[in-house]
Formats: structure tokens, C-alpha cells, sequence
């Protein structure tokens, strides 16, 4: 399993430079079956995500490689997410806090 953070903020895996995008706006969890996980992280601007033709906001889904996805105002796939992934201005590894799972500041 691999995950991946979303976000505006310099150490998340995929950077999106957008200001309709939250410093911190999804989590994006490769299972080891191969299937995308997205969640939203409590973004100001939400994710939307056409399925079976259909447009909703999702607070956390299963979604396909190639499903259109809307994270603020940015159309994106998650194929397009993970290519960015290997774009990273600066990867690296994120801490999270223990407790609560957050993102350990200045990391």
C-alpha cells in the first residue's frame, strides 16, 4: 500500500499549486490490490468525481485511474495525480503525528 498527500503545501507527495486547492486537500491511498482510495482531508473546496455519469462531491471513494475528478477547481485523473507524484519538488517522506494522524509541521 502507498499514500500519497495532496495539497498546496511544498512537502506533499503531489503538489498542486492552485489556490482553489487547500494546503492539505486529500489523501490518496494505493491498496496493494491496485485500487485508488481518495479521501478528502477536510478541504475548503471538496472533490467532486464523475461515476456511472453522474457528478458528486466525495468525502472518501474508491475511484478508477482514469475517472474525472474536480479537487477545487483542478480536473485531474489519478493517473494525472500519481504522474505529478514523480514530479515532486521536493519528495520525501511525510510525518504525521502519532495521535492524531496529522501532518507534523516543518517536516
Amino acid at each position: 500500500m502507498k499514500t500519497y498527500w495532496i495539497g498546496r503545501r511544498e512537502n506533499m507527495d503531489i503538489r498542486i499549486n492552485h489556490p482553489s486547492i487547500s494546503s492539505r486537500h486529500a489523501e490518496l491511498v494505493v491498496t496493494d490490490d491496485g485500487r485508488f482510495h481518495l479521501t478528502d482531508c477536510a478541504s475548503t473546496n471538496g472533490i467532486y468525481w464523475r461515476h456511472q455519469g453522474l457528478e458528486s462531491a466525495i468525502k472518501q471513494a474508491y475511484v478508477g485511474a482514469h475517472d474525472w475528478l474536480l479537487l477545487g477547481q483542478v480536473e485531474t485523473t489519478v493517473n494525472k495525480l500519481l504522474a505529478l507524484a514523480g514530479k515532486a519538488s521536493s519528495p520525501g517522506k511525510v510525518v504525521r503525528n502519532v495521535v492524531t494522524g496529522e501532518i507534523e509541521e516543518g517536516q
